[in-house]
This record gives structure tokens, C-alpha cells and sequence, in this order.
């Protein structure tokens, strides 16, 4: 059974379209964008969108604006900086030529 969300719900109605919505609707312009690509430009700082209470994502057109202006290769600033990541060591610089 789908859960309800809006009035008589108990959970207020947040505007904007779900992940598979938002996917779907960018993959018109960009074949083979999935959830997950929007997923990972999340976790990489390029995207926030807004969350449910219950912590579902809902894009608004600022979002999808975003996502096109990044994947058409404009420059794009990120939310945040980029975490390190554990256990990944930055590589040796490259060798002096004799």
C-alpha cells in the first residue's frame, strides 16, 4: 500500500518532484541519467535538494537547472568542499628526469 503524504496524513505535502520524477524528466534531455547520478551529484556537494520530514528528496526546478548546467559542462560551485576520503592517499608526485 502507498503511503500518503498531505493532508490526513499526518506528514505536510512538500512541493517538488521525487527522485524517479526528477530522473525521469532529465533523462528526456540526458539518456541514461538514473536516480543514482542525481544521488551521487548529491553526495559530491553539486546538489541539495530539499527533504521531506520523513527525509525524501524533492527537486525543485532550481535543482534540475542545476543538474543540466552540470552535466552540459558548465562551471558549477560546489556546496560544499570535497571530503577526503579515507584510505585514499594522494599519489607520489611524478619523477625528476635525469
Amino acid at each position: 500500500m502507498a503511503q500518503r503524504v498531505g493532508p490526513g496524513s499526518g506528514e505536510p505535502r512538500v512541493r517538488g518532484l521525487t527522485i524517479g520524477e526528477a530522473a525521469a524528466r532529465l533523462a528526456r534531455e540526458f539518456p541514461g541519467l538514473r536516480p543514482e547520478t542525481l544521488r551521487v551529484m548529491e553526495r559530491q556537494g553539486l546538489l541539495e535538494p530539499r527533504r521531506t520530514p520523513s527525509g525524501y528528496r524533492r527537486y525543485a526546478e532550481r535543482d534540475l537547472e542545476a543538474v543540466r548546467r552540470i552535466l552540459a559542462g558548465a562551471p558549477q560551485q560546489r556546496a560544499e568542499p570535497p571530503r577526503a576520503q579515507p584510505g585514499r592517499a594522494e599519489p607520489p608526485p611524478p619523477r625528476a628526469q635525469p
